[in-house]
């Protein structure tokens, strides 16, 4: 039973793990390495899942905006958790990104012809 419990616990975060590194690989216009683009899956599956806990809390804990504003207390409520998801979806696809330039190294040939370019630009 507390493994069912651990297994069942574990099926969120895999979710997004498996969703943000699909949307890691998939959706740039370059070519993405899935250890890449796993490591900025894991990091913004590991925040959402948190935001979401957090998120719950806050509005299990403060329920004073719901006799302020009443039914339109939903509104800036999703406008914050919209917010709050993109902002996790951008800190792994930088994170993404981040890893794929620092351990790119340039070829050969990118050197040379960043080298030509260099010079023919100061020859001007």
């Amino acid at each position: 039973s507390g493994a069912r419990t651990t297994m069942l616990g574990m099926i969120p975060i895999l979710t997004s793990l498996i969703a943000f590194m699909l949307m890691y690989i998939l959706l740039p216009n370059r070519v993405v390495k899935v250890s890449h683009a796993f490591w900025g899956a894991l990091l913004a599956a590991v925040l959402f899942e948190l935001s979401k806990s957090g998120f719950a809390a806050y509005i299990s804990a403060f329920p004073s905006y719901q006799a302020i504003y009443g039914a339109l207390a939903a509104i800036p409520i999703l406008l914050i958790w919209v917010f709050l998801s993109w902002t996790i979806v951008l800190i792994g696809a930088e994170l993404t990104a981040s890893i794929e330039e620092f351990f790119d190294h340039p070829t050969n040939e990118e050197v040379d012809e960043g080298t030509v370019a260099a010079s023919d630009d100061s020859s001007s």
